[in-house]
């Protein structure tokens, strides 16, 4: 609780000033500061990790508030070092089955080079759970067909991947443009166009779901799989 808190961090600074030329003390006070307000936030208060993370937030803050009135030993505070909680999702993520995964990507047409580089771009947001804008800033020299292989991201990645490099020279100034996704006029390839595809491919593959179907969704189906060993074959 709040009250809990302050009280708690009232006899934290009564401490300290009673103990202020004795380094050793003070830095016992501290460390059992932390332990302790911790402990309330969690336990005893049977707080979620945003509850948590806004109360830290709020001594952190009045930490700042105290700084500025000048209050004895401000700069000191414990809580400064507290980090924040990470809180994963309440429930999983939207994410697509397996046919409705495999019916999307067999809607892209990969008897063309659009076809074959939006298929790889894709296929590499749900095969390593990389967002758009990750896959937006790849360059050619981020991929290294040997590393791929190292690193275990399955066959089916390195086959993609290998295919769309084949390829990559038939849009134009490929040979001068560093980004590995290019567009048809040679520059790099666009979020927004990336997007946008994506949201005609889903549109044409006609899916039914009760969410709304992004390239984010290709990330949360990647990582947070319905079953495991999805794949898109």
């Amino acid at each position: 609780k709040e009250t809990d808190l302050s009280a708690h961090l009232t006899n934290h600074l009564h401490a300290q000033h009673d103990r202020k030329s004795e380094t050793s003390a003070y830095i016992k006070v501290s460390d059992q500061f932390q332990e302790e307000a911790l402990l309330q936030l969690t336990i005893s208060g049977n707080n979620s990790g945003r509850s948590i993370n806004r109360k830290i937030f709020t001594l952190r803050s009045y930490g700042h508030f105290i700084k500025l009135q000048e209050v004895p030993y401000s700069d000191n505070l414990p809580f400064y070092d507290v980090l924040k909680i990470r809180e994963g999702y309440r429930n999983r993520p939207d994410a697509l089955t397996s046919k409705q995964l495999k019916g999307l990507f067999d809607n892209i047409d990969r008897d063309t080079c659009i076809g074959i580089r939006d298929y790889a771009l894709y296929a590499l947001m749900y095969l390593t759970g990389l967002r758009v804008g990750e896959v937006h800033a790849l360059n050619i020299d981020s991929i290294d067909l040997k590393k791929i292989r190292v690193l275990h991201l399955t066959e089916e990645l390195f086959q993609v991947i290998s295919e769309y490099l084949a390829v990559r020279s038939c849009f134009h100034n490929s040979s001068k443009t560093k980004a590995l996704f290019l567009s048809k006029k040679g520059n790099r390839l666009a979020i927004r166009t990336m997007e946008d595809n994506f949201k005609k491919l889903v549109k044409k593959s006609g899916l039914k779901v009760r969410f709304n179907v992004t390239c984010h969704t290709l990330r949360h189906t990647g990582v947070y799989p319905p079953q495991a060993g999805l794949s898109l074959e």
